[in-house]
């Protein structure tokens, strides 16, 4: 049920309520269990709120985010997402903003309502953040008008003043954050900490000001460099362990989404070359913990702690000839802890190392006075390998022997093909650097990110086959998804004035958006 249904259904409840109201007396009065609760506490929405917000949905989709990055490929068929077909975005993640209104309005005292309305500004920005990335103009100010309001069709606000709505919605949810005295009950992720809440707000901000780079000189209203900067100052997060992030167990319902005994198909995956020849180039230790070696080039007597053991598939390549290589075993999987360890590894929607990363691009932006891109470049990198050491069994079959070690990551640290210039000529040589490690960092982390990245600076480049891509224009990467097919019949009006105010009137994969115009 798309968000204007659930509207619509709200809305029928509460007039088919005042309807029969006439005829029940004290019907309401008779069958209320005066023992129980007749509403959802805040904590309880709260559990939702939370666990929804790091959840993954299905392990397909997992599996066709890191196609749709680049990250890695299929090997059973030509999958839409690594030929770069996009097909329709979805509007579900505003039935999530309901949940989180209602925790809001249940809470029992006002110190626990700073709280949970920060949580709830938060939820909103971060879901209405991924929205609009996908499809541009989206319902954001008449969005949760349904129920008190009765506008069960709202309209679609322009993308700029969706992201000064999201910025300033997260700028509320930093100052509710900053005054809760008190941690809230039912958060599954910091266990109601308002303060480690504060530092994830702050850190997302950062990620969406950066996502305005290409409309940050001709945004004045916006004042994406001064607040950048501003937001930099804030409270943010101080290690891995602040991240917000999706804790895998070995139990029922929590297993990694790539886990063998659930999920055989991940076996077929395979390492992009996108991402292999950019752990090669550096000498990074992750590909042995990225990647399985080749079976064939292991029987040549090749090492399995040698780059050489590790092709990548060009993931533009004809699955027919992928399918070839992988038969004769030249292609590498995922690593076996993916695959075999039930614990795995957490996945990261906002991240320690994600956020370096960002505060590095916007000081080579010189949005960060008093600052250089080097130092929280470095910090990032460090960040990275240390996720990936720290979240990996010390077993030899898991890192092939290359293990990252405290003076691993010193001598990574000071390598030279990794350092900056901080030379204003030699900006997009030092943007590249610090993209594509961002990019490496990524692995099976960070839902599109990559991908809008891609978007936005055009690293790491993304192989194109005209011969193989899905998209409509074959010599280039889609831009965004279509709306969902419901919105053209259940919210008509408004979706056709968005179409026609960004597209000329046709909902097509390859039109800009305004952000990337």
């Amino acid at each position: 049920m798309n968000c204007f249904s659930r509207y619509k259904t709200v809305l029928f409840a509460i007039l088919t309520g005042w309807a029969l109201s006439a005829c029940t007396g004290n019907f309401d009065d008779i069958n209320t269990d005066p023992n129980a609760t007749s509403k959802a506490s805040s904590a309880l929405l709260a559990t939702s709120v939370t666990g929804n917000l790091v959840k993954w949905d299905i392990w397909i989709s997992v599996a066709n985010d890191g196609m749709r990055s680049k990250i890695i490929c299929d090997t059973e068929g030509a999958q839409a997402a690594q030929y770069n077909l996009l097909g329709r975005g979805t509007f579900e993640g505003y039935n999530l903003l309901i949940t989180a209104e209602k925790m809001v309005d249940n809470a029992t005292s006002p110190a626990l309502a700073d709280a949970y309305r920060g949580l709830a500004l938060f939820t909103k920005a971060y879901k209405m953040y991924y929205t609009t990335m996908q499809m541009g103009d989206i319902p954001y100010s008449e969005a949760l008008l349904g129920e008190k309001e009765g506008i069960i069709q709202p309209k679609y606000d322009p993308q700029k003043d969706v992201f000064r709505l999201i910025l300033d919605d997260l700028d509320a949810a930093n100052t509710y954050f900053a005054n809760a005295t008190v941690a809230f009950g039912g958060d599954v992720l910091f266990d109601g900490d308002p303060k480690k809440w504060q530092r994830v707000t702050n850190s997302f901000a950062l990620k969406v000001l950066i996502a305005l780079s290409k409309r940050a000189d001709d945004t004045p209203d916006l004042n994406v460099k001064a607040r950048f900067a501003e937001v930099a100052a804030r409270p943010l997060l101080e290690s891995n362990g602040d991240n917000l992030r999706y804790e895998c167990r070995n139990q029922p319902g929590m297993y990694p989404p790539y886990y063998r005994v659930t999920n055989q198909s991940w076996m077929y995956l395979r390492m992009s070359s996108v991402m292999t020849d950019i752990l090669k180039k550096h000498d990074d230790y992750r590909l042995f913990y990225y990647a399985e070696p080749s079976e064939y080039y292991e029987a040549q007597g090749i090492s399995v702690s040698d780059t050489a053991c590790y092709p990548g598939i060009n993931p533009s390549w004809n699955n027919t000839d992928i399918e070839t290589l992988t038969g004769e075993r030249k292609t590498c999987r995922i690593n076996a802890r993916y695959l075999d360890d039930p614990d795995g590894e957490p996945i990261a929607r906002v991240g320690f190392a994600q956020q370096e990363f960002i505060l590095a691009e916007g000081a080579l932006r010189g949005w960060l006075p008093g600052h250089t891109a080097s130092q929280h470049y470095l910090k990032a990198i460090e960040a990275g390998l240390r996720f990936t050491a720290d979240n990996t069994k010390d077993d030899p079959l898991f890192h092939h022997n290359r293990k990252i070690t405290d003076s691993y990551i010193t001598q990574q640290l000071g390598r030279a093909s990794l350092q900056l210039s901080e030379n204003p000529a030699a900006f997009e040589a030092d943007l590249q650097k610090i993209i594509e490690q961002k990019f490496a960092a990524s692995f099976i982390q960070y839902k599109y990110d990559p991908f809008y990245d891609n978007r936005r600076t055009g690293w790491p480049v993304y192989p194109i086959d005209p011969s193989t891509n899905q998209n409509e224009l074959v010599d280039r990467m889609p831009i965004r998804w279509m709306y969902p097919m419901e919105e053209a019949t259940q919210n008509t009006e408004s979706y056709q004035e968005a179409i026609d105010r960004q597209f000329g009137g046709i909902d097509d994969h390859n039109v800009h958006i305004w952000l990337t115009r």
